[in-house]
């Protein structure tokens, strides 16, 4: 078996055991693996074909990604937290609190005698920063809601507290390295504020940095309808523009093998100052790869990259493969670009395709993307947008562009504020054809409430799985011809 298949099913057989033991399908895990195991050899015996040798071999990784699991779950419940109703106990701010219209929210580290992490949900002012010591007094709540208990689990939250009492009694904690990449985010989110009117500063503020403490209830229910939440949801767009700019500046400066350098670093600051949120990371692995491979002459592989940022982001937290709706969403929408765009796109004669405008490939791209998530968004929320289709396709040929000159901006603002200003302006064009998009779509509220269990979400994937690979047959005869 070649080296980059070895790596394809070693990866997926470790999360098909993270996967089964997010379930607690002990039993399953074991049954599944052995009967699997058998199954291989068996054909192996009988075909003498090594590959079903070596997939015996690698499926032994079930229970290797099974027992991770669990190593790992076992860690976060041995925390130790204060006892009794009113508590106190003291800590250290671990992230970057997320301020909204009428409150914040940040995750207190625990100081000794205790430990684990906890939530706190308190009033906007006064305003706390990362790395602050606080004194907490309250009352300590442990989620009995299933749903939620797994949303916090898997932030490595233990609990949460609702607007405690908070005596701030030091600055400056945490590691210098973040909170510099926080102030310069925080830098640039002001410089938006300055340059831009407060609706279109807020939705620049969400396109690059995701940021989205600003956004009216309004608006935010208008995305949601129009099915455009996404574009403040970090993503590959973010990676890919920011790549560019960082490499096609820093190439005056310096060889590009430095500026290729520098720009990952560069993206891994922005990575970490944004929150490393799933979609951040998993478009920050792919991006790495496909700058890598380029720059070095390697082949590209989209099946590995892919299986290779889940597996590190598996890795680092277990917990994102199950029960992170953003980490499912962000994957599954890149898969149905990957795989299911070209499939759709093969029913349209050569002869009929267009490239005017990129609305053509937009509209592919669209359509893909939101044929890949429907049953999760289903699942989690019980409806989806039915004009998503079109508002994207309108708003996507803007947003490359309108977050380029918005990272010129934020970047020119540390230089030259009249430079910046002068960007500002244009920004503003583009900023307010998306709000009117978002906005009139948002308002037509068509959106359809349905049901779907997991029995339906599988045949769903099977029937798209069928699209993609008689699209795949029916293409491959027709270019034969």
């Amino acid at each position: 078996m070649l080296a980059h298949n070895i790596f394809f099913f070693g990866t997926l057989f470790f999360l098909l055991g993270v996967f089964g033991a997010s379930l607690h399908g002990g039993f399953f895990i074991l049954l599944a693996t052995f009967l699997f195991i058998t199954t291989a050899t068996g054909v192996f015996m009988k075909k003498r074909e090594t590959q079903w040798l070596w997939l015996a071999g690698l499926s032994i990784l079930i229970l290797a990604g099974a027992l991770y699991y669990g190593l790992d779950d076992a860690k976060f419940h041995s925390v130790q937290l204060p006892k009794g109703g009113l508590v106190g106990f003291s800590g250290i701010i671990a992230n970057d609190p997320k301020v909204k219209e009428d409150a914040q929210e940040f995750v207190v580290r625990l100081s000794e005698p205790f430990s684990g992490r906890v939530l706190l949900k308190t009033a906007r002012y006064p305003q706390f920063e990362y790395g602050d010591t606080v004194r907490v007094e309250g009352k300590l709540l442990i989620p009995n809601s299933s749903s939620y208990a797994l949303y916090l689990e898997k932030e490595r939250i233990s609990a949460s507290v609702q607007r405690p009492q908070i005596e701030r009694t030091g600055s400056g904690g945490g590691l210098p390295f973040f909170r510099t990449l926080f102030q310069i985010k925080h830098k640039i989110l002001d410089s938006f504020q300055d340059i831009l009117p407060a609706k279109e500063a807020a939705l620049l503020s969400g396109i690059t940095l995701g940021d989205q403490s600003t956004f009216s209830a309004d608006f935010k229910n208008a995305m949601k309808q129009s099915g455009t939440t996404h574009l403040v949801a970090l993503s590959g767009y973010n990676i890919t523009i920011l790549l560019w700019a960082a490499i096609s500046l820093m190439v005056f400066f310096v060889r590009r093998r430095v500026a290729v350098v520098i720009a990952f670093v560069v993206m891994c600051a922005f990575v970490l100052a944004t929150g490393a949120e799933a979609s951040v990371v998993r478009a920050a692995v792919m991006g790495a790869i496909v700058l890598l491979a380029g720059e070095w002459g390697r082949a590209y592989d989209i099946r590995n990259a892919v299986m290779l940022a889940a597996l590190l982001m598996t890795v680092q937290n277990p917990k994102v493969l199950l029960f992170d709706v953003g980490f499912q969403l962000s994957f599954l929408a890149l898969l149905g670009i990957v795989y299911l765009k070209p499939a759709l796109q093969s029913f349209i004669p050569q002869s009929k395709r267009s490239t005017l405008l990129s609305l053509q490939d937009n509209f592919f791209t669209t359509v893909a993307a939101q044929l890949a998530v429907i049953p999760i968004l289903i699942l989690n929320f019980g409806n989806f947008s039915l004009v998503g289709v079109f508002s994207n396709l309108l708003v996507l040929e803007v947003v490359p562009l309108t977050m380029g000159l918005g990272f010129l901006a934020g970047g020119f603002s540390f230089l030259s504020n009249v430079v910046a200003v002068s960007i500002g302006w244009l920004l503003w064009i583009f900023l307010k054809f998306q709000i009117m998009v978002i906005e009139f779509f948002g308002n037509l509220g068509i959106s359809a409430d349905v049901g779907m269990g997991a029995t339906g979400a599988v045949i769903y994937y099977a029937l798209l799985i069928g699209i993609i690979v008689y699209a795949e047959r029916h293409f491959s005869k027709t270019h034969a011809t």
